[in-house]
């Protein structure tokens, strides 16, 4: 039988693909691993000793067809993909050696460092903005633990980045922190504003002995939150030592404002009870 003729050369590779599609729906696991093997084996002794010149229009075929594949796949497609890619780092940084390990990072943090220098304004925005969004929904169901755990890390964290800091790293990050603080202050409600107001009338006056607090006991396990003995407690105090006042610590069941005097006492705070002692001592 003649071979079949075409009108293009796009047909004819049309008609190929709709080909090899059609024989891939039928093939078995045992068929696809083989065929997958002899793929890889053919790929790799192609480039082998491939040129510059055809290594870098290789290079930019693959990755003009790989961005034509993802601009394409749907909702579902992409999910899928993202979890395989998951399971497939997962699985091959699992048993890595250290040599394997330190190699890795060094290659990741190039190619971070390389994607960030050439990212455009648009496109930092946008990343900074999925940070943000990942970020949100990653802590907003987390359990008390967890909520402790994260404050911790991130102030043992603060501590160590800034305790070596060189004083040109110093200026730059009282300049970057008062910006920050600067556009919190432009962007707030007039609600987060006489909030703030409020906060800074009530250290200007019970902090300084213009008001006394009434005295009265406390319940159990709030002294037994503040005696610095427990775990709960050792955690609180940790955490306080190494950050400064004004923590609201929801999932624990109160709220702590205005807390001084860093030395594991606090002279003046008020204490906000949000839950019961049971959900507070899971």
């Amino acid at each position: 039988m003649p071979p079949k003729k075409y009108n293009s050369e796009e047909e004819r590779k049309a008609a190929a693909a709709a080909s090899r599609r059609n024989a891939r729906q039928h093939e078995t696991a045992d068929q696809r691993a083989a065929r997958l093997l002899r793929n890889a084996e053919t790929y790799r002794s192609r480039i082998a000793n491939e040129t510059a010149e055809h290594h870098a229009a290789r290079l930019q075929r693959e990755a003009e067809a790989k961005r034509l594949k993802l601009d394409s796949e749907t909702e579902d497609q992409r999910a899928a993909r993202l979890l395989r890619n998951a399971e497939t780092y997962r699985s091959r940084i699992a048993n890595e050696t250290a040599e394997h390990h330190a190699a890795r990072l060094q290659r990741e943090a190039e190619a971070k460092r390389l994607k960030l220098d050439s990212e455009t304004a648009d496109q930092r925005a946008a990343r900074l903005l999925r940070n943000a969004e990942t970020y949100r929904s990653r802590i907003a169901n987390e359990t008390a633990e967890h909520h402790a755990a994260r404050l911790l890390r991130n102030a043992e964290t603060y501590r160590s980045r800034i305790a070596n800091e060189t004083a040109e790293h110093h200026a730059a990050r009282l300049q970057r922190e008062a910006e920050a603080k600067r556009l919190k202050l432009d962007s707030e409600t007039a609600d987060q504003r006489a909030a703030r107001h409020q906060h800074r009338k009530f250290s200007a006056c019970c902090h300084k002995g213009k008001i006394d607090l009434p005295v009265q006991d406390y319940p159990e396990y709030l002294e037994t939150l503040m005696n610095g003995v427990d775990h709960n407690s050792k955690i609180l105090w940790k955490i306080l030592d190494l950050t400064i006042a004004h923590w609201h610590l929801h999932p624990w069941g109160l709220t702590l404002l205005h807390l001084q005097d860093m030395d594991h006492t606090a002279s003046v705070f008020t204490v906000k009870y949000i839950i019961e002692l049971e959900h507070f001592t899971q």
